[in-house]
């Protein structure tokens, strides 16, 4: 019996033994770290967690190889204290596993090494059919690009960070074509990038991160040549740090693994050597993104319904809808209502432009300088169109107007003799008094008829030249306002070295 009981009592010993340390061996073999190196800040937390096990059961033990560095309690937090190498181990059953965790201090200069570890999380490379570019987060739902990285996509924006997670672009938040910048808005949250605290040097090192020919992640070094160089009306930095295509929209960090700037620019060739440009991050305060765009209408952005209202409650920025024109080029459907944008407004008028460049018009067609009471502008505007594009009802509306023009600062300008007029061209001083006051947009787009005649997108900003009644006593050329909304000149018969010009009416009309 004694030889029975001790036979049992070793079979249950060894199932005893055996089973858990099977499954525990198991399981515990199956486990690891999220992480396996961080770089910290000092300060900062982060929490390692394991992967391969739920169960609630499990006892981890965490311990920091130096306190004085960093500490870990029982959930896994690391709380950062001091710069240095230290090591996080946790122990399951007799597993140990570990992560290294390199402390830096952020008012010290850093390696690129922890460059590269605390900014790259924050870059993502953003790609569509067509194109595509880079990108960083500046708050957690909130990508920034260069716009032109994203003017073209006509098509769902692809959006990955250096993990592989995919981020789903929601809306255009913002954008603006002269600085170059786009605001993008995303459902899931990224981790956004450290914003500089420090005063921009020349001769410091600096760095570029993102995409460069679609290579993912990538991290280039060079120095920071001037922290203030004006490129096409931007406050731009100029830097040696290599840049390709692919490079456009990504982050330029400075030693302290903060974003300085938006690389959007390199040249190269012969005459050309390590000329690269960022734009100012300081930039990105001025873009608007009070009117957010979904992805999916932003490739019909310039041709978006407008909310309309009636003369008689219009303000400055509002549109109403007074005449027909054909404009979307597809005359087996008739002419389509003219949206007029409100520019000024008296106590019983208020003086509108047409939303979109109409027509193509010229001065003179045989190349003569002719002033604005001979021009063709002026009798086209005042015959064909006000005839045949409003009822006689909206005639009644419209007012007999004084169009003579002043000299304008800027430029020796003069409309010639003064004129009344039902329709006309804005003048110089006009576009300056009504256009040039932060409210209201100077650039315009053309409508599709319009473009079908010659009106140009130059440089597939979305935008075209447009007309004024002004001209240039200096050297006889007609003045317009360009794609980005500055002032140019044209020849008398309307096609300058940029192409054809368009013609965007004016009127001033009851309220």
């Amino acid at each position: 019996m004694k030889k029975f009981y001790k036979t049992i009592s070793m079979v249950l010993a060894i199932i005893f033994i055996l089973v858990p340390i099977s499954n525990i061996d198991v399981f515990a073999a199956d486990i690891s770290l999220n992480k396996t190196t961080i770089t910290l800040e000092e300060g900062a937390t982060f929490r390692l967690d394991l992967k391969g096990t739920s169960s609630s059961k499990t006892l981890f033990t965490w311990v920091s190889d130096n306190k004085e560095i960093a500490t870990v309690n029982r959930n896994g937090v690391i709380r950062a204290f001091n710069s240095g190498e230290t090591y996080i181990r946790v122990t399951v059953d007799k597993k140990e596993l570990k992560c290294k965790v390199n402390v830096v201090n952020s008012s010290k200069i850093l390696t690129s090494i922890d460059v590269y570890n605390i900014a790259m999380p924050s870059v993502v490379h953003i790609t569509y059919a067509s194109g595509g570019g880079s990108g960083f987060f500046i708050e957690d739902n909130q990508i920034v690009t260069n716009y032109h990285v994203i003017k073209d996509a006509l098509e769902s924006i692809k959006i990955v960070d250096m993990k592989g997670k995919s981020y789903k672009a929601i809306n255009v938040l913002g954008y603006d074509q002269l600085r170059d910048i786009a605001v993008v808005e995303t459902k899931e949250k990224g981790t956004p990038i450290k914003k500089n605290t420090h005063k921009l040097r020349a001769g410091e090192t600096v760095y570029t991160l993102g995409c460069p020919f679609g290579i993912p992640f990538v991290i280039a070094q060079g120095l920071l040549g001037k922290t203030a160089w004006g490129v096409d009306g931007k406050n731009t930095i100029m830097h040696t740090a290599p840049m390709s295509s692919g490079n456009s929209g990504g982050p330029l960090v400075n030693s302290y693994g903060e974003v300085i700037g938006i690389n959007t620019l390199s040249s190269s060739g012969e005459t050309a050597q390590l000329l690269n440009y960022a734009v100012n991050f300081d930039e990105v305060k001025n873009v608007d993104l009070n009117n957010p765009i979904p992805v999916e209408d932003f490739k019909n952005r310039f041709n978006l319904p407008v909310k309309t209202v009636k003369s008689s409650d219009a303000k400055i920025g509002d549109y109403i809808i007074l005449g027909k024109y054909e404009q979307d080029n597809d005359k087996n459907n008739g002419p389509e209502d003219i949206e007029w944008l409100v520019i000024s407004e008296t106590k019983d008028s208020i003086l509108v432009v047409s939303r979109y460049c109409l027509d193509i018009t010229c001065w003179n067609s045989n190349n003569d300088f002719v002033s604005w009471k001979d021009s063709e502008h002026r009798s086209w505007l005042n015959g064909s169109f006000y005839t045949n594009s409003f009822t006689s009802s909206e005639k009644d509306k419209i007012l007999y107007a004084n169009t003579d023009e002043e000299i304008t600062s800027g430029f020796s300008s003069s409309s010639g003799s003064g004129t009344f007029d039902n329709v006309f061209l804005l003048s110089i001083e006009e576009v300056y008094e009504y256009m040039d006051n932060g409210t209201i947009d100077k650039k315009a787009s053309a409508s599709e008829y319009c473009k079908s005649k010659g009106a140009g997108d130059f440089g597939k900003t979305g935008y075209t030249f447009w007309s004024t009644r002004s001209y240039s006593t200096e050297d006889g050329m007609y003045l317009t306002v360009a794609e980005f909304g500055d002032i140019t000149s044209d020849r008398p018969d309307g096609t300058s070295i940029v192409g054809h010009m368009t013609t965007r009416p004016a009127m001033w009309i009851k309220k």
